[in-house]
């Protein structure tokens, strides 16, 4: 459901809605994905919404999703064989999600769709190129040891053009076709190896030893995937935020028009996969601000095409333009503030952009087992010199007090918030591998120093010898010892304008 409404959010609005609209959905599954993305996208006074599926017992479990529902019925409908022709010409609206990747013969089913649109209806369809999920059985069946066994993938290197050419050659007009990526962490190891087990069989031919043994090495190929696309301190930061706004995200009341900052935005990507998915689709406008230009270059790239999305540096820890004070009704920040040393300074700001009746959703690190490895550093003789102003750019103004939800609580207060949460969480997970550790601590911004290039590799090499000693390298955990360090020590903050 997360990842169709993140691709809702991005192009759901090239629909053109109108009234009395006849809507049909193509593998509409059990409908949670219907009810919950593609539902809230009909006009009140649609005329009729038909969900179909090739299985009935789909089928059967979307009736049960829309039980009570007006207006709304179903339909056994296989998309890649002939219909009847009494379905020609009857819907404006064709809408899909994660359904046409599983069909052999797409120029068919392009073909019914273009066929059941009324002249002038639109479609909206979601599909895979391929996920990592998908990926551990496609790598597999590329090795020795599987490759007897399991089907070979074919793969189109680039399927924009494809898929717009095939649609076109169909009869379609203003085709738009656009892959992107949607970045997930599975928080365990058992959360991955479930979610493989609910996937259609793919190996029927094998015996049941087998199947458990392919089972085993996908779930080892997905965890040294760690991920594709993004540095692994991203990745676990993505998955760290949206675990958080899953827990508190609840709390900020949304009214539809909203105005929202996000403080801090750097690449986007927390703010695309965690928080944007939180806006009504009707919000006014999302301003992504950030200390670094090439941060917001960055951002652009992610949110290339999102309407109603613009782009500003901005410095929360010192003062900010008067003309945006009270121009927000909603304000995220991530892993930011806790890079900020004057706190009173960026919570006054963050106050003053509130309008009255304003909410903020902040997210700071109040430590982190991957800082940690310099900080201990800090105190040796080997490294002390060296590392004397690591804490100027690596601030993290909590670490050392014992009460921090307590201090920003009180600080909150001083200034005005009202309604003002916070609460102290850790998130756990494990680096992979050495090498994803490694990689991580290379991506953190330099900080003042007179080191040597040998002398900056030795510090990094010293840090990796003492993530391990956290135990929270995969391949170097001892399980029978716990983490020294949670990966993440997160301070979350609501709190209101008055």
């Amino acid at each position: 459901c997360e990842y169709v409404d993140y691709f809702i959010k991005r192009h759901g609005g090239k629909l053109k809605w109108r009234d009395n609209e006849r809507v049909l959905e193509i593998g509409c599954g059990v409908g949670d994905v219907t009810r919950r993305c593609f539902f809230p996208l009909l006009p009140r006074n649609f005329q009729k919404f038909v969900l179909s599926d090739f299985s009935p017992k789909m089928i059967e479990f979307a009736r049960k999703e829309f039980q009570g529902v007006e207006h709304v019925d179903f339909m056994l409908l296989d998309i890649e064989k002939e219909l009847e022709s009494s379905l020609y010409g009857g819907f404006d609206k064709i809408l899909s999600s994660l359904c046409f990747m599983h069909v052999r013969n797409q120029v068919k089913s392009f073909e019914n769709v273009f066929k059941l649109l009324t002249p002038g209806g639109e479609c909206f369809i979601v599909l895979m190129s391929t996920a990592a999920i998908f990926e551990t059985i496609f790598q597999l069946s590329e090795t020795p040891k599987w490759a007897k066994r399991l089907k070979h993938h074919r793969e189109d290197p680039n399927p924009e053009e494809t898929i717009g050419r095939l649609l076109k050659n169909i009869g379609f007009v203003d085709v738009f076709v656009k892959k992107e990526e949607f970045s997930h962490l599975y928080p365990t190891v058992d959360d991955f190896r479930e979610t493989l087990k609910c996937m259609r069989d793919v190996s029927s031919n094998l015996s049941q030893e087998e199947k458990e043994e392919l089972l085993e090495d996908r779930v080892k190929l997905g965890i040294h995937f760690n991920t594709k696309f993004s540095l692994p301190g991203k990745v676990i930061e993505c998955g760290c935020a949206e675990y958080l706004v899953k827990q508190h995200g609840g709390r900020l009341d949304w009214r539809g028009g909203e105005r929202v900052l996000d403080i801090g935005c750097g690449v986007g990507d927390v703010m695309h996969q965690c928080f944007f998915p939180l806006l009504p689709r009707n919000y006014r406008k999302l301003l992504l601000t950030d200390l670094s230009p090439k941060m917001l270059e960055f951002a652009r790239k992610e949110f290339h095409g999102v309407e109603r999305v613009d782009f500003m540096q901005i410095d929360i820890g010192v003062d900010v333009e008067k003309s945006l004070n009270g121009s927000f009704d909603k304000i995220f920040s991530s892993f930011c503030i806790n890079f900020v040393k004057d706190q009173r300074k960026a919570f006054e700001n963050v106050y003053n952009l509130l309008a009255p009746g304003g909410e903020c959703l902040l997210i700071l690190s109040q430590t982190a087992a991957f800082f940690e490895a310099a900080f201990q550093l800090i105190n040796t003789p080997k490294w002390e010199d060296n590392l004397k102003h690591y804490r100027d750019i690596f601030v993290f103004p909590y670490r050392e007090d014992p009460n921090p939800e307590m201090t920003i609580r009180d600080l909150l207060q001083s200034i005005g918030f009202c309604d003002v949460f916070v609460k102290k969480d850790d998130y756990n997970c494990d680096f992979p591998t050495i090498d994803s550790f490694r990689e991580c601590l290379r991506a953190f911004p330099d900080f003042p120093n007179n080191m040597t290039k040998e002398e900056k590799e030795e510090l990094l090499e010293d840090q990796v010898k003492m993530g391990i000693s956290f135990n929270i390298v995969g391949e170097c955990r001892d399980d029978s010892k716990p983490n020294a360090y949670p990966i993440m020590e997160n301070l979350t903050i609501y709190a209101k304008k008055k």
